[in-house]
């Protein structure tokens, strides 16, 4: 609801916000006027391209997370973080935001991809999925071994919107397909193509039970 985010932050005094998927302006005066009050601030924001990390700079982030095609969840498809990284860092400087900071996220998820990152131009990285199977994550012991298991990322994952509408889901709030494990579930896509809504339903129900 409009003025959820402004009620937490004046609650809460939070020194970093992360707002996902969408236009920051809306969000950014509400975050500045209780800095302004004595309470720092960092506004991060994901970006999937270079011309909306820019964007994101210019609306007033403080820090831009470039998110790759190869990010676990609902993610950018068009660029591996690794190509973006680059890129990202020199155009926000030529622009006048080097203060702004770049994070990596996607595709990271030990001190190799952190040096490689780094050296790409990031400051910083952000994980998800490595930290998925950790002791306070809220998965399933079952989706925590899954996660543990899997071995080559390119076969053992997928990236589109079916699990979305799996899970009744027609379109994700981003816009944004999603990255998943390829499961049993994730087979039913062929079979939920050629077939009705009535049958869909009974696909849905098969998936549920998986689960």
């Amino acid at each position: 609801p409009d003025g959820t985010l402004q009620s937490l932050v004046t609650e809460l005094h939070p020194r970093h916000v992360y707002l996902s998927f969408g236009d920051i302006r809306c969000h950014v005066p509400a975050i500045r006027a209780v800095e302004a009050e004595g309470h720092p601030c960092a506004i991060y924001s994901n970006a999937g391209d270079v011309a909306t990390a820019l964007t994101h700079a210019r609306n007033g982030a403080d820090c831009v997370v470039m998110q790759g095609s190869d990010a676990g969840g609902h993610t950018h498809n068009r660029a591996s973080i690794f190509a973006l990284l680059p890129e990202t860092r020199s155009t926000l400087d030529a622009h006048g935001y080097g203060s702004v900071m770049v994070v990596a996220a996607g595709g990271v998820s030990d001190g190799r991809g952190l040096a490689a990152a780094l050296t790409l131009g990031a400051d910083a990285v952000v994980m998800g999925t490595r930290l998925a199977a950790a002791t306070e994550s809220v998965y399933s012991s079952t989706q925590k071994m899954a996660l543990v298991e899997a071995t080559d990322g390119a076969k053992s994952t997928t990236l589109g919107r079916f699990h979305d509408a799996l899970n009744g889901v027609k379109e994700h709030s981003s816009g944004l397909p999603g990255r998943c494990l390829v499961t049993r579930s994730t087979g039913l896509e062929g079979e939920w193509i050629r077939t009705e809504n009535t049958t869909r339903e009974g696909l849905q129900a098969r998936h549920r039970e998986g689960v």
